[in-house]
């Protein structure tokens, strides 16, 4: 097999990175263990992220937060991987899983990995959980009795969080991330983000009534239009998130910068004003299934929007 070029290896190299820091960077754990062998393998770093966030991590087809639950599995039965696993869980928290989530994927591995490695397993959770203020996790209802006349389902057993920053967090590292990946211009991984439907409202903008569309609408819409401008900066302020059981809603101020050369005016144009992100529960992953777009300003060459219309429509 032939070596990479070392074009083809720095775009692995900058995609781990990138996606490493979308989970919430390397970690204490992971960057000490890197440190810990820079003096005998120092290229030992850049092949794990290469291979393991360039290659892996980056692929489509799962969106983070089941990635990370199957990563955690492997880590777990093969036990031993204290500093990996610390890792992973951080990871997975800034994938938006809830911490009663993972301690129920580390309890799901008792029959395969045995009583000591989930032990151990669950006192690395314990440690990353602490050091974010979310504990105590709340137990699940099996810890107690059914209330009378009530079957134990699946539906009364599922688990939720009992720290109420647990949830925010998630909502704003969701809202968040969707703006990230529009920036970054990762279609592929945009689609994760939302849930089977999605209502938008974007009519301060563009008039007409709000639409409910599909994801896979969504992202086709969105990479034409946004994908015609030079580049785009999103950035949310102010966030306020309420959540009420299965559903909640993130209140933020928005500055939108779109920049598109042209040869009529400022390659630059920039909106304000208010978004407000509804927000699903599903699985115990947080999908937005809302969105509102409230326009209160604009500055700089409001031509930009026709042009990168013409240009979307002209593709």
């Amino acid at each position: 097999m032939s070596r990479p070029t070392t074009g083809a290896a720095d775009d692995r190299y900058a995609r781990g990175l990138a996606r490493q820091a979308e989970l919430g960077g390397p970690g204490a754990a992971r960057a000490q263990a890197y440190d810990a062998l820079a003096d005998i393998a120092p290229d030992l770093r850049r092949l794990a992220l290469e291979f393991a966030y360039g290659d892996i991590h980056a692929r489509p087809g799962l969106d983070a937060g089941r990635r990370e639950l199957v990563v955690l599995g492997a880590l777990i039965a093969l036990g031993g991987v204290e500093p990996q696993l610390e890792a992973h869980l951080g990871s997975a928290l800034g994938a938006g899983l809830t911490a009663p989530a993972l301690v129920e994927a580390i309890l799901q591995a008792l029959p395969y990995a045995g009583f000591p490695r989930v032990f151990a397993a669950m006192g690395v959770a314990r440690r990353v959980f602490a050091e974010r203020g979310l504990l105590p996790v709340a137990a699940s209802s099996h810890d107690a009795p059914c209330p009378p006349k009530t079957p134990c389902s699946e539906e009364t057993s599922v688990s939720r969080p009992a720290h109420p920053d647990t949830d925010r967090n998630a909502v704003v590292d969701l809202a968040s991330r969707m703006m990230h990946l529009i920036d970054t211009r990762d279609w592929e991984r945009l689609g994760d983000v939302f849930a089977d439907r999605v209502l938008l409202d974007y009519t301060s903008l563009f008039g007409g009534e709000p639409e409910e569309l599909a994801p896979t609408a969504i992202v086709a819409n969105w990479s034409a239009l946004l994908g015609a401008f030079d580049a785009t900066q999103h950035l949310l302020a102010n966030q306020l998130v309420s959540v009420d059981g299965d559903q909640g809603e993130l209140t933020a101020a928005f500055q939108a910068t779109h920049r598109l050369a042209n040869p009529f005016g400022s390659p630059l144009w920039t909106l304000g004003g208010t978004y407000r992100v509804g927000v699903v529960r599903v699985a115990d992953t947080w999908r937005v299934d809302r969105l509102v777009m409230t326009a209160t300003w604009a500055d700089g060459n409001k031509d930009l929007l026709a042009l990168a219309t013409a240009s979307a429509a002209a593709a």
